[in-house]
């Protein structure tokens, strides 16, 4: 076993202490496989963390991503406050060291994400960690640039999933375009919110069958960004935003309706994209289009066998009403064709 580079000055640093370890089998190379060693001083760090990175010329990035994830659960467990990261030692021919950068912040924040919206709390004084310091021979800003990238897909993808985590009775459609309007003030999003009366002037009859047994007014949201000066070329993004899925009539188990909160990840993914679109302002213009309702039982549920009209003006004739989310979509989706 021959250490090279970084790894040759610090076995130096531990009077070839490393190298026995390697042999011993007390470090591994194996992908996401974190020892931590202590460094009794020797260097000016107090411990260092190895990580398994399997082989090298297989390593990619999400590999990367999951290695780094490994590793902050591992700090972060042990209540760690700051890291510090060779970059250039996660890196291969086809991962240079911006790639490694972004891989960094990205997995930073995914992996120490945490809901804690109704947990008791506890009295001890939280700790996280707080600073990374990154260590690389690419240009600084480049770098920053790269993490900052990272960070804020994390970051986006985190906001996704504390919208899948609030119940039903906590993030119904008005809460949800109230969400969405939030979004579009803090980042200069054009925002229009289509109200039911709307929704019954422009003929959206797939969404407004599925809300029919439900007391809560159903959205229709749009969020525009524009990133070029013609509002041409645009991306759209429509999201399925059922706040609660029963099933309808066509009811779910009592095993397949627990979790259906969950039934508007599809808008929470739109919503965490538009974060991103926002922080990054990427030259491209972009439409989010969310449909949001719940679908419940009452008297008044649309049923099997219904025949109900879409915006496009196509018929549609219901056979199970737990199939809700193409129909929102379908409304939503041709509204998105109105914005181009």
């Amino acid at each position: 076993i021959k250490l090279e580079g970084q790894l040759a000055e610090l076995d130096e640093a531990f009077d070839g202490e490393l190298t026995n370890l390697l042999k011993e089998s007390d470090l591994s190379a194996k992908k996401k496989q974190i020892h931590i060693v202590h460094t009794f001083g020797k260097i000016g760090a107090k411990r260092i963390v190895f990580a398994g990175l399997g082989k090298q010329k297989e390593l990619s990035f999400h590999d990367l991503q999951e290695v780094y994830g490994a590793v902050f659960q591992e700090l972060s467990k042990w209540k760690y406050q700051q890291a510090a990261v060779l970059l250039n030692s996660f890196s291969n021919d086809a991962l240079d060291s911006l790639d490694a950068a972004h891989a960094l912040a990205e997995a930073f924040a995914l992996s120490t994400y945490e809901y804690t919206g109704y947990k008791q709390k506890s009295n001890e004084p939280e700790k996280k960690i707080e600073e990374i310091i990154l260590y690389s021979e690419t240009d600084e800003e480049e770098v920053r640039a790269a993490a900052n990238v990272g960070y804020t897909y994390g970051n986006g993808t985190n906001s996704a999933r504390t919208l899948v985590n609030l119940p039903g009775n906590m993030l119904t459609a008005t809460d949800m375009a109230a969400y969405a309007e939030k979004l579009g003030e803090k980042y200069g999003f054009e925002v229009e919110i289509l109200e039911k009366e709307d929704m019954l002037k422009l003929g959206m009859g797939a969404i407004l069958a599925v809300n029919q047994g439900s007391t809560e007014p159903p959205k229709m949201i749009v969020l525009k960004y524009q990133g070029k000066e013609e509002w041409t070329d645009v991306i759209g993004l429509v999201g399925k935003g059922i706040t609660f899925d029963t099933g309808g009539y066509s009811i779910k188990t009592k095993d397949g309706i627990v979790g259906m909160k969950t039934d508007m990840g599809g808008a929470a993914a739109v919503l965490g994209a538009m974060e991103i679109v926002g922080e990054l302002k990427p030259e491209q213009n972009v439409v989010a289009v969310i449909a949001s309702t719940d679908n419940m039982i009452s008297g008044s549920a649309f049923k099997p066998d219904d025949v109900i009209t879409s915006m496009s003006g196509k018929t549609i004739e219901v056979l199970n009403t737990d199939a809700e989310g193409r129909l929102v979509l379908a409304d939503a989706v041709t509204y998105a064709k109105h914005h181009g």
